[in-house]
């Protein structure tokens, strides 16, 4: 068995250049060579077909002279020093990257590309090799994905986070204070006449006038305020870095720009309103103590208004 094995690698290793050649262009996978200059020594049918460039146009030129014009993801050149193959050719190492390359067209093409050292038959290093597959799909698919789940952490009806998602940023906020007391407060918000929006002129004004206030709320609020709908007719702000004076700063402000709202379609119905109720994260505290505390300032003074 020993016997046939070598006799096999002994087939093998008589192969000519031809074969291996004819393999590289069998291959899905665009691939490239160059020397020691970085000058294109081999490209396969694959990379004609990403690129957009055949092999005549290419071979003997110099892949850093910018003919794909590789950028990373963020749109930096790599055609300099950020060059993945010329990096592999300085240090030996292989290495990976997600980059673009310009087609011939002139459009961009996602691509990961893999690098790695060539040697000949005596271990010199001669140059390297880069093999490149197309991953439009996978970020097609990523895109998809996070799109997906931003959906699934919004309000069908105002667009704002629901209740998950709201947990979870409390219970990040939670774990902030905890780690770098880093303080926070809640505003907890609850339309004071949706039922009677409901009763007298039917659940769809009903839900316009939820979204009226929603919209109010999302152009009144700093930008790392996390606005969500609790539920209903109630409506819950995570506060960042905020204390006693600024909370009830933001109490009035809420209370005032509900106030403001009109009912949309609908002039003979009065401005909207809202009872809001505020807390900031003491010692001892837990997610429900602190909304709770908020919920029931919102109570006292919605109780008040009647």
């Amino acid at each position: 068995m020993d016997n046939e094995l070598q006799h096999q690698s002994n087939a093998f290793s008589n192969l000519p250049d031809s074969f291996y050649k004819s393999l590289l262009q069998c291959l899905h996978d665009g691939v490239y060579m160059v020397d020691m200059e970085r000058r294109i020594m081999f490209w396969n049918q694959s990379a004609e077909a990403m690129t957009g460039y055949t092999a005549e146009e290419v071979m003997g030129r110099f892949c850093g002279d910018g003919l794909l014009q590789h950028v990373d993801m963020n749109g930096n050149p790599l055609c300099g020093n950020g060059c993945p193959l010329l990096a592999t050719i300085e240090d030996g190492n292989p290495r990976q990257a997600d980059v673009f390359f310009k087609h011939k067209n002139g459009h961009r093409v996602p691509v990961r590309v893999t690098a790695d050292c060539v040697h000949d038959g005596n271990g010199k290093l001669i140059g390297a090799v880069e093999t490149f597959i197309d991953i439009t799909p996978h970020l097609q698919d990523r895109k998809k994905i996070k799109e997906l789940s931003e959906k699934a952490n919004r309000d069908t009806l105002t667009g704002l986070y629901n209740r998950t998602a709201l947990d979870m940023f409390l219970q990040d906020a939670f774990s902030h204070w905890e780690s770098y007391q880093e303080s926070f407060g809640v505003l907890f918000i609850d339309m004071d006449d949706l039922k009677q929006i409901n009763d007298q002129l039917g659940h769809f004004m009903g839900d316009m006038a939820i979204l009226a206030v929603a919209n109010t709320l999302k152009s009144c609020f700093r930008d790392d305020d996390i606005i969500a709908r609790w539920g209903g007719d109630e409506f819950l702000i995570i506060l960042r870095n905020v204390n006693q004076p600024l909370l009830e700063q933001l109490e009035q402000k809420a209370d005032a720009i509900i106030r403001q709202t009109q009912l949309p379609g609908c002039h003979d119905w009065d401005m909207l309103s809202a009872s809001v109720g505020g807390a900031i994260i003491q010692p001892g505290d837990t997610l429900k103590t602190l909304v709770g505390r908020a919920d029931t300032l919102m109570y006292e003074r919605k109780k008040s208004r009647k």
